[in-house]
Parts: structure tokens; sequence; C-alpha cells
């Protein structure tokens, strides 16, 4: 902090460093709980963000956090099932009319994440949007936030600060310790202005990896190929043309996306399964995908950050009256958790079996 930083912001009980799902449900539930929450989202939701399938399991997770709302008045699109060609060539669907939830939903996820922060600030959460966290002091009562926006730098007192920065580094994750990688699965998404007026999400394996396409609201169309860092490392400079080529390998999704012949632009980001060491200590924590992050094959991403944050919120407001064995508890659940998304993980990649001497398939069997 320069001299002349500020430090005369109100303390606040829990700092939340990110505003996506999981740093909003647990800025939700803590405030439901009564305590008072801020949240650092160094964006105002401008940006592009990936994860647009809603399934139908987060109806109740919405509805536990309070965020009432119809989701198709919020204009995103039904999602009536999944078109996966997984094991064999032959398309399979399964069609959400027999899910007890009813349909999915395909999402703009920047009108979702605004939907989740507006609705924590009715519940009195502080929120600052474009601010960035520079650094964590632990001090004796609890924590200083340093700060930094265009108003410039200043400074935050909490009890309790929790890391919702997804995957990428922060100053609370060097104090996780170790990272595990297992993979080193990267997307590259193309959103094109056409392609198919099929409402399904379309999953499309070849030799390479695996393709997923989806509607969006908006009249757009997002088209996103998996596949391994090493495999696109030489093709870095040409994603679209790269793309292009590969498409020709997924006769389904090439036919959707018209070949991608009509991009808007192309967003390459890491996709990797990875966990860390320590999630926690006596007065910090890390939630959703700073926790853990999965596969995109599993579906369940916003859905895993929404009850990540609840039950993070239910372990924090114990902590907050001494009680750490709440903390222990979340610990425990995100490690079971993980243990059995792994299981689940390898039976998924083991179904296919039509490219055993690929990289992409080898490396996963």
């Amino acid at each position: 902090m320069t001299d002349n930083s500020r430090s005369n912001r109100k303390p606040v009980d829990v700092a939340i460093i990110g505003g996506g799902p999981a740093g909003t449900a647990t800025a939700l539930s803590l405030a439901r709980a009564g305590r008072t929450v801020a949240v650092f989202e160094r964006t105002c939701y401008d940006s592009v963000r990936i994860g647009e399938t809603l399934p139908p399991r987060a109806k109740p997770l919405l509805a536990a956090l309070g965020v009432a709302t119809t989701l198709e008045v919020d204009g995103h699109i039904c999602a009536p099932g999944i078109v996966t060609t997984w094991g064999n060539p032959t398309p399979h669907c399964n069609d959400f009319i027999i899910n007890p939830y009813g349909n999915g939903w395909h999402v703009d996820r920047r009108r979702f994440d605004r939907l989740l922060i507006a609705h924590a600030r009715g519940r009195g959460v502080t929120v600052h949007e474009q601010t960035a966290v520079t650094a964590c002091e632990e001090y004796d009562a609890g924590w200083r936030v340093g700060l930094q926006n265009d108003a410039g730098s200043t400074t935050i007192a909490c009890r309790f600060v929790v890391d919702a920065t997804g995957r990428r580094a922060s100053p609370l994750k060097r104090r996780a310790g170790r990272r595990v990688i297992h993979d080193q699965l990267i997307s590259i998404a193309a959103f094109t202005s056409s392609g198919t007026r099929d409402h399904r999400t379309l999953i499309e394996a070849t030799a390479g990896g695996w393709w997923y396409s989806a509607l969006l609201p908006g009249n757009q169309h997002v088209t996103v190929y998996m596949t391994d860092a090493d495999i696109l490392n030489s093709r870095r400079n040409d994603l679209a043309g790269f793309l292009r080529r590969e498409v020709r390998a997924a006769p389904l999704t090439r036919e959707r996306c018209c070949g991608l012949t009509d991009l808007a632009h192309v967003v390459p980001y890491a996709a990797m399964t990875c966990s860390h060491a320590r999630v926690h200590d006596r007065n910090w924590l890390l939630v959703g995908d700073a926790a853990m992050t999965w596969d995109p094959l599993s579906g369940q991403g916003i859905c895993k950050a929404l009850e990540s944050g609840m039950r993070a919120a239910r372990a924090i407001d114990r902590a907050l009256d001494g009680e750490t064995r709440g903390l222990e508890d979340y610990a425990q659940w995100t490690h079971d958790r993980f243990g059995s998304y792994l299981q689940r993980r390898a039976k998924y990649y083991r179904a296919e079996q039509r490219w055993p001497d690929a990289p992409f398939w080898r490396r996963r069997h």
C-alpha cells in the first residue's frame, strides 16, 4: 500500500475474492445467516464467460439460495436434453423430460452471473466491481485486504477471507500448498451468429478430443473443442484454422456450426482437472474452482460452484462463532466429492474405445 492509500472502509465479517457463482453463493448464504459480507470482482461482468449449459439439478440449488427467477423470462433458452456420440458413432439422446427437475437451460453467463450478484446486493452484500485484490495480510484479529481500482488503492479489514477466483493464481492459493494437476485439457470456444436451431446440447467425440455445442441467448451459437495443450501448441497462432480442420472429423458438430465459417471470435482457456492439498485454515477458505476444478465433460460446473459456496458459508458461519469443526467438514466434503468425480471421469473416458492409440484417449485410459 502507498502512503496515500485509504483504509477507512467499514470492516466486514467476510471478504470474498471473486464474484462468480461460487463466490456469490457463499455471499448469499452468509448474508442470510446475518454476516456482513463484501465481494470483490475484478470485472464488471462484461468479459466472455464460458459454461453456458445449466443442468436441471441447478433449480433446487438456486431455490435454496433464494434466487427466485424464471430463466426463460430473463432471456435464457430452454435445453430439453443432450445428444452424444460417445463410444460409438450412433447418436444417443438423454431427454430431460424424464428428469424430476424438468428441462435445463442454455444461459448467457454474463447475464446469469449479474443476476446472482444482484440478488446478493439485495441481501445487503457490498459488491465492488472492477476491483483487484492486491494483497492479503494476516494479523491477530483477521485480515487486511489490499484493493486497487480506478479510484486508487485502499484496504479493508475482515475476520475471514474466501478465495473464489477460479483457476487464477491468488495470494491465498499460495497458502494452500501443492496443486495436483491430473491432465492438460484445454478448450477453444468459437462463437458464431449462425448454426443449428436444435435446442439440445451436442457432445461428439473424435480422435483428437471431443466437441461441445449449444445455442445461446441473443441468436448466438457456441462450439467448444476440448483437447490437450500439447496437441494444440504448434497451432496456437491460427486457432480458427485449427478448429476448422479438426471439425471435419466431427460430422454432427460440423453440420450444426456450418463448418465454423462464420466465426465472431475464438477464446482459448484452461480446462484441466486439478485440486489443492489444502482448502482452508482457521480464517481462510477456497471455494468452487479455486478449491477443485472438473473436466467440462461432467456438465456440473455451475452446480458444483453453487453447492460448494453454500457448504462453505455454513462452515464459515460456524468458524466465526469459534467452532472449527465446520471447516474440517467442508474440507472432507471437498476431498470426497473430488474423489467421486475422478472415478466418474475415468469411467466416462474408458467408455470411448474407438481410438485407443490416439494420444488424447491413451492418456485417459
